[in-house]
């Protein structure tokens, strides 16, 4: 190898790695924070009924520049984060046939759940957010949100797709979220990252409750 190619390498692997650190955090925040979010909010129609979940969702409606916030905050972290995983997904190397540790099981897993997300994602996105784009589709407003979201959730093989994709979704934030506090050197030894771990384990158990519990509200109650 001349000196040209190993400097050229060099700068590539810096490249990869001020990228993989943008991946890791882009998949706590503002990611993980808009799905604690996410689940809170839903969560409200357990708690309060129709009534609280459309007050929710009227609150958010009311952010000043919320096109703007979604789209800096919530849509763009997603893209990039979204992208870059599936780079890695399918350039990456797991020998878990191999050596079926724990970790490399938890790797394998963590892509799975990757790749399933971005399908889930542009679902759910089409069939909210951005549903009034579809023929016969409609907006997603506030007065009218529990009733939206109770009608699409009628089906009961649309709502296991949505179970699949709430734990999809709160196994790979609280994996991605106890390897976030080891690469940013927030969690040193066995010890500590043994701790993190079920600190993460709760977080995503949590989540996940909250989730399916509002899932099910929606898909057994008919709303006018």
């Amino acid at each position: 190898m001349n000196q040209s190619t190993e400097v050229s390498g060099r700068g590539l692997e810096r490249y990869h790695f001020a990228l993989r650190r943008l991946h890791s955090l882009t998949g706590v925040i503002p990611i993980g924070a808009f799905l604690i979010e996410h689940m809170l909010t839903n969560f409200g129609v357990v708690v309060g009924g129709p009534t609280k979940y459309n007050e929710d969702v009227s609150l958010i409606h009311r952010i000043p520049w919320l096109a703007v916030v979604e789209w800096v905050f919530i849509f763009l972290p997603i893209a990039f984060h979204a992208g870059y995983g599936m780079f890695i997904t399918f350039t990456g190397k797991s020998n878990v046939r191999i050596y079926p540790y724990g970790g490399n099981i938890r790797y394998t897993l963590q892509r799975i759940a990757g790749v399933f997300l971005l399908v889930f994602i542009i679902v759910h996105m089409a069939s909210y957010r951005f549903n009034y784009l579809l023929p016969g589709g409609e907006v997603f407003s506030a007065e009218h949100a529990a009733r939206i979201t109770a009608e699409h959730l009628t089906n009961p093989w649309i709502v296991g797709f949505y179970v699949l994709g709430v734990l999809s979704a709160v196994f790979h934030f609280s994996n991605g979220l106890w390897t976030f506090l080891i690469t940013w050197g927030v969690t040193l030894g066995p010890a500590a990252q043994r701790k993190s771990g079920f600190v993460c384990a709760a977080i995503g158990a949590a989540l996940g409750v909250m989730g399916i519990s509002s899932l099910f509200w929606f898909h057994f109650h008919t709303l006018t």
